[in-house]
């Protein structure tokens, strides 16, 4: 299977060549580029499609699911800094309409374009006023869609990470499961892990970063864009 991945952020589109060197996501092409220059005829022949695929938090769900080698399925989280309370808490929560989440736009008409079988959205609950923009522009496509409600804390977290969940099958198809299921992903499972420590700051006091740790601060940011794969693999799910 050779899979296409679609990621702007250079440290993150980084992290997707070493897990594909590693062997723990599909092989295939990540694409630094902006979604906005990704023409249709480029996307022909990749078995699945991963947009703004970040450290590869879909892929990983796929697996989770057993479900890494179905074709035809693609994945989006547009940026949700226009979506998001802290844009609304400073007066610029501009929805779709804004630079960054407003990337969502571009992202449909690509699927528009080539039709894949199975749409997976995923973004911050901020995004509700304008999700029939998307369920609307899907439905017209031909797509059945679904809202599956999931949170982490569904999924065993000790937080509650609330996201907005989308999944769509073109003509109300569905997917024919694998004839062999997968084997199960790799990874601890949440569920079955011990409760851990959490780190709580005194009231009033920062945590500044210390100068030099530029590989941290990457990583920090790649983790808090990134989705939670155990949801995602539980909205999935809802394709079949």
């Amino acid at each position: 299977m050779t899979v296409y991945y679609n990621e702007i952020d250079k440290y993150a589109a980084q992290w997707l060549r070493n897990l594909i060197t590693a062997g723990h996501i599909a092989p295939g092409v990540v694409d630094e580029r902006s979604i906005e220059d990704v023409r249709p005829d480029e996307l022909a022949g990749y078995e699945q499609c991963h947009f703004f695929a970040g450290i590869a938090g879909w892929p990983l769900a796929l697996r989770i699911a057993r479900l890494a080698s179905v074709p035809g399925i693609w994945t989006g989280s547009p940026p949700c800094q226009d979506n998001s309370v802290a844009a609304a808490i400073h007066g610029g929560r501009a929805g779709l309409s804004g630079a960054r989440s407003g990337l969502a736009h571009t992202w449909l008409d690509l699927i528009a374009a080539r039709q894949p079988q199975g749409i997976c959205f995923e973004n911050v609950p901020g995004i509700s006023p304008w999700l029939a923009e998307i369920t609307s522009r899907l439905g017209q496509l031909g797509y059945r869609v679904r809202r599956p409600e999931r949170s982490s804390a569904d999924v065993g977290a000790p937080h509650l990470r609330r996201r907005v969940w989308i999944v769509a099958d073109r003509g109300g198809q569905g997917f024919p499961r694998p004839r062999r299921p997968e084997p199960p992903a790799p990874f601890c499972d949440p569920r079955a892990a011990p409760p851990g420590d959490v780190f709580i700051a005194s009231a009033g006091r920062t945590r500044p970063l210390d100068d030099g740790l530029p590989s941290r601060v990457g990583a920090v940011h790649a983790y808090g864009n990134a989705i939670d794969p155990w949801a995602a693999a539980e909205a999935l799910r809802s394709l079949f």
